[in-house]
């Protein structure tokens, strides 16, 4: 409401919830980028870039969370990760836990998640009312 095209957050060094407020993508957190912050919780070792497409024309704002696995102090892509069919099977899963949750809990911001691309990354969506 205050003109943000987006936002962008990552304290919590967890992945959380994208949204989509009146157009314009939110993302809660990211997570980390370099290493786990706490190793006995797995979720700290996990990340996630935002992509974003803000067109010149004024048209719709595109936006996809492109997550990855942390090895070492390396951020590891989807689309390099040796144990990719595992990796993406729990992300998927996880993210749609997160996804379902804030449509519960703020439904004017809920989204749907797209199937992962060939770069790794699920666009986000208004989810269907």
């Amino acid at each position: 409401e205050a003109g943000a095209d987006v936002i962008i957050g990552h304290h919590p060094h967890v992945i959380q919830r994208p949204a989509i407020y009146a157009g314009r993508p939110i993302f809660f957190s990211i997570g980390n980028l370099l290493m786990r912050q706490v190793t006995d919780k797995p979720w700290t070792g996990f990340g996630a870039l935002a992509k974003v497409t803000l067109p010149a024309d004024g048209g719709p704002i595109r936006a996809a969370l492109c997550p990855f696995r942390i090895h070492g102090f390396e951020p590891v892509p989807l689309t390099a990760d040796a144990k990719r069919p595992q990796v993406k099977a729990l992300l998927r899963h996880e993210l749609q836990r997160l996804v379902r949750q804030g449509a519960i809990t703020e439904p004017d911001s809920a989204v749907a998640l797209e199937p992962f691309d060939a770069d790794g990354c699920a666009a986000i969506t208004p989810a269907p009312r």
